[in-house]
Order: structure tokens, then C-alpha cells, then sequence
């Protein structure tokens, strides 16, 4: 029997490779890992998307919730 594959990240990402490598490759060499410019123009299209005034972009699901 063959395993259900859920997600296919694997392809997921080829699909977009240049496109996530360029922006990963920029966050660092711009070492603004915390408050930058790709992070703040994450924010302000999220906001735009979820139609809502303020995001508070957080590293992982700990910092979320404190």
C-alpha cells in the first residue's frame, strides 16, 4: 500500500524556488531578521489581506501567545 502524502512541500516549493530562495538570500545579507523591511512589508500586505488595521508579526507560536 502506497502512504497518503498530506502536503507535498517538496513540490510546493519548486514551483516558487527562485522566487522563496532571492527573498531568503536578501532577509540575510540585510541581517533584519527582527523588524526589517521584508518583515514590515509582510505586515502591512497581511493586514491588507485579512482587511484588518493592525498585524503584530511574531517568531513562532510561543511569542504569539505571550
Amino acid at each position: 500500500m502506497r502512504p497518503i502524502q498530506m502536503v507535498d512541500t517538496h513540490t510546493q516549493y519548486h514551483k516558487i524556488k527562485e522566487e522563496v530562495d532571492k527573498a531568503v538570500i536578501d532577509v540575510m545579507e540585510s541581517s533584519a531578521f527582527i523588524n526589517g523591511k521584508t518583515v514590515g512589508e509582510f505586515a502591512s500586505n497581511l493586514a491588507q489581506y485579512l482587511n484588518v488595521k493592525h498585524v503584530i508579526p511574531c517568531g513562532n507560536g510561543t511569542d504569539a501567545l505571550k
